[in-house]
């Protein structure tokens, strides 16, 4: 007999089923179709759901397409021409091509949690909680606009030129006329304040409210809200009016868990409308032209022609549905969904067909196969079908709780895992039941939410409780929980003698034990999100399927593990089901999933890069290989290596500034074997150059950077340049006769990367002012002494102010050094020449002030 066991969020399944299915990728199913429809808009021949993500029809619901891009923000929605807005935690999003695009519109939002949205033309009103909020153009700025509006929660809105109206959570009704300036209470005649929904009608407005067990759930307003009168009569009574639509001189109501209710006399009486209508949880009502449309908690959207006397599903292609549970028997697979029953698959889910006569639409949080009998466990008990899921019956007798969170067959025995009840026992196929919870306690408030089968030992998993094993049936349970740290137990599987267990919460993870549960350590090396919701096993390969952080694979007994979320958009996993070959995902709010079990554990499969990077002696470099998944550094040797997956591909770059490589790069495509490569690095010459110039910007040549490997001297223009190794140290010194420089010095300590530095040269000439007597003309005097000895002195005398330049040059016209170069005031002056340094010989002095010049022969002698 085969074994089977899943339950919501939590599962392990083992099966076999004859299917060729070669996914290179996670590929959706085609359902199973339907699920939770938040609302409804029209733009023309558009039609808008807000599902898992925005769904698109343009043929009345016929056919449905998933939106080119979801929006950033998820919630509430609302059309106006061809602007649609959809809201949510992160503020409101805009699109203006059918959902193509989508653009966050938030300037001036004090806060981006934004709940609700009405348009009426241009203005736009923004519900956040207590805040609301006015954009007069079109969602690009928004402003404060409640004023007078002292609410603690706006549950709805609606608007109409300068006119709108919010409902409130216990307020009741509040009105603008004015665009949101000044807000009224008008509550006269309301006489229950929790208001669900709001819509105008011509000229009358139309509110649903909570309607306990109040004489009317609908109150309707003639006079713009000034006053109300109950409109209601025959709405059922303990629930809620969540949707209106209006249609003609039609007025639709969608009542809580009751379906759709029609008034044609503007409320004063009420028809339950709900034939073809299969799920009666009703989230949203839109009415088009003759054409009505609802969406529902999870059996998606339906459509009616003849307002109501028939509906039917229109939810091809609209494949949203929450999958809590997935069983297999013989050819089929089965998914239990969020409150829509069960559906069947008999082609590897191409096609999904509801099977639930007798069943309805029970959230299925558990399914059991044995070979006659597939067992459902729902929050009313456990149904049963002979069958394959044609009709069911309900199986409770002897089961006092009847909230059933997971199924487990062992041999002839069926277990049942409760909320707060503990476990039950059958063992005539669920004709009776018995509580077996002897060593399980405390049972008030804890959920017995996975079971697994190993031999004679059937574990289950409890949430706060950790794991209990029993090897008699049920008569006696032991805790095996000695290194489970955490107890929030949702999955349990079997591989072979070893045992899993899937926990919640950041902190959990998977545990490992292969002693029947005596012993347990952790197994969560590479699993990047630790909250488990459930475990399926192929072999000995063991899959992991999490809340937000999609599947993860471990091919080695837990050691490590690897995502495996190519193509999965949807990484809230509830469910898996191992098929032969494929791998089956239900998920939170996309359907089911599929994907190539053979496929996946080759795109885990490891291969290494390896190879050395050398000088052209064979020596060793230290460089970081990027591109490689850790950007290893090579060793001592230059020596490198890395892991990389299956088919992996990327550009592999040896980095060391100071060294230039070949080959350059590699790159590499969809790796399927190890790899080797090595590179040659050549020591990149590293310059250290710059300017010596005047504090004006004048170059000055042949200063000598002493302390550079060439001792390099300055060109005309004042540039000097040298090179030196990687990792060069010392201390350069510009060097002239007759200059001081700033910085004196610079140290270099040590070398990697191209170095500039820039010296300003100061002449270190004495100028004197000898008279301030106004010469007549320029004139040069003879220096004095001369010959001379170490330094000698020329007398210049200027008639007005100007740019002097005095400079020293040998006799071959090289020249020697720039006494001055800078402005003088008139008079005369002396300027000292101090030759220290300077071999004996013949030199000139040339004076230039404008468009005068002169030279003095100076004769030096030692």
């Amino acid at each position: 007999m085969r074994t089977l066991i899943s339950s919501y969020a939590r599962c392990f399944l083992v099966v076999s089923l004859i299917c060729h299915i070669a996914d290179a990728q996670w590929v959706k199913t085609g359902g199973p179709e339907g699920g939770a429809i938040g609302l409804l808009g029209i733009s023309g021949a558009n039609l808008f759901a807000s599902a898992d993500g925005i769904f698109l029809s343009t043929d009345k619901g016929s056919t449905w397409i998933k939106a080119k891009s979801n929006p950033p923000v998820s919630g509430a929605m609302a059309i106006s021409g061809s602007n649609f807005f959809v809201v949510g935690s992160d503020g409101v999003a805009l699109s203006t091509n059918d959902g193509t695009s989508w653009t966050k519109v938030n300037s001036g939002f004090t806060t981006e949690r934004i709940f609700k949205i009405a348009v009426t033309g241009p203005n736009v009103y923004a519900a956040a909680s207590s805040l609301l909020f006015l954009s007069t153009n079109s969602g690009t700025t928004w402003t404060r606009a409640d004023k007078g509006l002292l609410v603690s929660y706006i549950s709805c809105i609606v608007a109409s030129g300068p006119t709108a109206f919010v409902g409130t959570e216990t307020q009741g009704i509040f009105r603008t006329t004015n665009y949101g300036a000044s807000w009224e209470a008008v509550n006269v005649g309301l006489t229950y304040y929790a208001v669900r929904s709001l819509v105008i009608y011509g000229t009358t407005l139309y509110a649903g409210t909570q309607r306990e067990t109040r004489p009317s759930g609908v109150f309707r307003s003639t006079d713009n809200g000034a006053t109300w009168t109950a409109a209601g009569e025959g709405l059922p009574t303990n629930t809620y009016v969540q949707t209106l639509a209006a249609s003609g001189t039609n007025l639709f109501a969608g009542i809580g868990d009751c379906g759709v209710f029609l008034s044609t006399d503007s409320g004063a009486s009420w028809t339950a409308v709900n034939s073809g209508l299969t799920d009666t949880r009703i989230n949203s009502l839109l009415a088009s032209g003759n054409d009505l449309f609802v969406g529902t908690s999870a059996g998606g959207i339906f459509r009616t022609t003849n307002n109501g006397t028939n509906w039917y599903e229109v939810n091809s292609g609209l494949a949203a549905m929450p999958i809590m549970s997935l069983a297999v028997s013989a050819d089929n697979l089965y998914a239990g969904t969020s409150g829509a029953g069960v559906f069947l698959t008999t082609d590897n889910g191409s096609n999904w067909t509801p099977v639930r006569a007798g069943l309805g639409n029970a959230r299925v949080y558990a399914i059991a196969a044995s070979s006659a009998n597939l067992f459902a466990g729902t929050y009313y008990g456990v149904h049963r079908s002979t069958n394959s899921g044609t009709s069911w019956q309900v199986v409770n007798s002897g089961l006092t709780h009847t909230q059933i969170c997971a199924l487990a067959i062992a041999g002839t025995n069926l277990f049942a895992g409760t909320w707060s009840g503990g476990v039950f026992l059958s063992t005539n196929d669920g004709a009776s039941w018995a509580a077996v919870n002897s060593g399980l306690s405390p049972l008030p408030s804890n959920t017995f939410q996975c079971f697994a089968v190993s031999g004679m030992n059937v574990f289950v998993g409890a949430n706060g409780l950790g794991v209990f094993r029993t090897s008699n049936n049920g008569s006696n349970w032991t805790a095996v929980n000695l290194g489970l740290t955490n107890t929030q137990v949702c999955a349990l599987a079997v591989s072979g003698t070893d045992l899993y267990a899937g926990t919640a919460v950041s902190h959990g993870g998977v545990f490992l034990s292969t002693n029947n549960g005596s012993n347990w350590v952790p197994a969560n090396s590479g699993l990047t999100n630790l909250n488990v919701r459930c475990l399926a096993v192929s072999d000995c390969n063991i899959f992991a399927g999490t809340n937000g952080g999609g599947v993860f694979l471990s091919t080695n007994k837990g050691t490590s593990w690897v995502p495996v979320n190519t193509g999965l958009t949807a990484t809230n996993i509830w469910t898996l089901a191992v098929v032969d070959s494929a791998l089956f995902a239900g998920t939170g709010d996309a359907s089911v999933w599929r994907r190539s079990i053979p496929e996946m554990i080759r795109s885990v499969r490891t291969y290494t890069i390896s190879g050395y990077v050398r000088t052209p002696t064979g020596t060793g470099i230290s460089a970081e290989m990027r591109g490689l998944p850790n950007n290893p550094r090579t060793a001592a040797n230059g020596y490198y290596i890395d892991t990389v997956y299956n088919g992996w591909s990327g550009t592999v770059t040896p980095i060391n500034t100071g060294y230039t490589f070949t080959p350059s790069s590699t790159t590499y495509t969809d790796v399927a074997s190890d790899q080797f490569t090595s590179y040659l690095g050549r020591v990149i010459p590293l310059t250290i150059s710059g300017h010596v110039r005047t504090a004006s910007g004048g170059g000055i040549s042949g200063v000598e950077m002493r302390g550079l490997p060439r001792n390099p001297s300055t060109n005309l223009d004042g540039y000097y340049i040298d090179t030196v190794d990687l990792g060069w140290t010392g201390t350069v010194t510009p060097n002239r006769m007759g200059y001081t420089f700033n910085p004196p010095s610079t140290t270099y300590s040590p070398v990697f990367s191209h170095r500039s530095t820039n010296y300003t040269a100061t002449a270190s000439t004495a100028v004197e002012h000898l008279s301030s007597t106004i010469p007549d003309r320029y004139f040069l005097f003879q220096n004095y002494p001369n010959p001379f000895n170490a330094s000698t002195a020329l007398h210049v005398s200027i008639p007005a102010a100007a740019f002097l330049e005095v400079r020293i040059f040998d006799i071959l016209g090289t020249e020697v050094c720039t006494l001055i170069s800078q402005q003088i005031p008139r008079g005369t002056i002396s300027v000292r020449w101090d030759a220290s340094g300077v071999s004996s010989g013949v030199y000139l002095a040339r004076v230039r002030s404008g468009d005068f010049h002169s030279v003095k022969k100076l004769t030096l002698t030692r």
